[in-house]
């Protein structure tokens, strides 16, 4: 592993301590290294840390059309709970 190197991508998490309901909160790889599994092991190291503090169910919200996000999540276990429309206006 070359130190030196620039992260490919990163992941935040948060666990509410009065539920221990983890939350995955943003994920991102870099364009230029997407496909090559970063995203399934930033995900992979997120789940074992939650279970490792005693988290029993992990949450995140994607949007429904981020299809690459859908899938990674799915093909990690996780199923839809809720679908909901969000409306943006920028000034």
């Amino acid at each position: 592993m070359d130190t030196n190197a620039a992260p490919a991508g990163y992941i935040t998490c948060q666990i509410d301590p009065a539920t221990r309901l983890g939350r995955i909160g943003l994920i991102a790889v870099v364009p230029s290294d997407r496909g090559c599994g970063h995203g399934r092991r930033l995900l992979q190291g997120a789940l074992a840390w939650f279970h490792s503090f005693g988290c029993t169910e992990v949450r995140v919200v994607t949007q429904a059309s981020n299809l690459p996000a859908q899938r990674l999540y799915q093909s990690a276990g996780f199923k839809t709970a809720e679908v909901a429309a969000t409306f943006h206006r920028w000034f």
